[in-house]
């Protein structure tokens, strides 16, 4: 969202997930020049990717009537030194 905060300067709502682009519609004339403009200028970096802790696991939510999956705590004890 970073991104779009510096190419578009809106602001975001739920959890900083969406952002209200007003009346834009055309991928090609009013999304990509901003966007290209702000990566090319230097002023965003691509994140870098987190690893994912030891602790937790991806399990499919037995109550999501999709399958959804999430991360979770882990219930596996951590590994530990072998022998």
């Amino acid at each position: 969202m970073q991104l779009a905060k510096l190419a578009f300067g809106g602001e975001t709502r739920d959890d900083g997930q969406i952002m209200d682009m007003g009346n834009k519609v055309s991928r090609k004339k009013e999304f990509v020049p901003p966007l290209t403009s702000v990566v090319s200028s230097g002023k965003w970096e691509k994140p870098k990717p987190q690893a994912a802790s030891v602790e937790t696991e991806l399990v499919v939510d037995p109550d999501d009537p999709h399958g959804q999956i999430k991360r979770r705590k882990s219930v596996r004890p951590p590994p530990g030194p072998s022998a």
